[in-house]
């Protein structure tokens, strides 16, 4: 609900309401926008996160915006994640150095991706490939 001091359940004005979902990559994955000017009902969304989908590991985050319809101006922002219970793993993994040493510049290439409940692979697409950053940790024989 959208309240004020004076309102309990404001349903209607001069304001846009917007939902985005974010995956932990902070790529939008869903995206949701209502001009609520002459709305009758309580304003809702709602999300559902596809079993196939193909997204990283860790917060799925739901943000909630409310602005000015005129003058774009954000006028409240509330944000709530679900954490995804999501192993990460890659596959195909390439370094150009197999000896290297502290302060060496060392090149790996992968093809990131999940493991599904069953255990199986899934890579991420190349189409959403550019927007998403990964961390690799590499540790040594010793484990640093």
């Amino acid at each position: 609900h959208l309240f004020n001091t004076s309102h309990s359940n404001i349903v209607q004005g001069d304001f846009t309401v917007r939902f985005r979902v974010l995956d932990a990559s902070l790529v939008t994955i869903a995206f949701d926008s209502r001009k609520v000017a002459k709305n009758l009902e309580n304003i809702s969304f709602s999300y559902h996160l596809p079993p196939d989908a193909l997204v990283p590991a860790g917060r799925l985050t739901f943000i909630f915006e409310v602005l000015n319809s005129t003058t774009r101006v954000k006028h409240t922002v509330s944000t709530l994640w679900y954490q995804l219970p999501l192993r990460m793993a890659a596959h195909s993994i390439e370094q150009d150095k197999v000896d290297a040493s502290l302060g060496d510049i060392v090149t790996v290439t992968m093809v990131p991706g999940i493991l599904d409940d069953l255990g199986a692979f899934r890579p991420f697409g190349a189409k959403s490939a550019p927007q998403r950053h990964f961390v690799m940790d590499l540790r040594g024989p010793t484990g640093l």
